[in-house]
């Protein structure tokens, strides 16, 4: 965690909540990681950046939309769970 730079202790509040979350989910990930050998292929950052780029469209009145998702990242995300 960097420094924080906050105004008030509400802010501050919630950015440890924040980086509490974070944690249980990259504990989470590295835990499967682990379990599934994903790391003899890729390191944490190397998944997290593979899995980054698919995106999500939304438009009032609409159903939310994925962006393509590859075979590799279905694989992940697979693993994952």
């Amino acid at each position: 965690m960097r420094r924080m730079h906050v105004s008030s202790e509400l802010s501050l509040e919630g950015k440890l909540f924040v980086q509490f979350i974070t944690l249980i989910l990259v504990s989470y990930i590295n835990k499967k990681m682990q379990d599934n050998n994903i790391y003899r292929k890729y390191t944490m950052a190397k998944l997290l950046k593979k899995l980054n780029s698919i995106e999500r469209f939304e438009k009032p009145g609409f159903k939310m939309r994925l962006g393509e998702i590859l075979k590799e990242q279905k694989k992940i995300y697979i693993s994952l769970v």
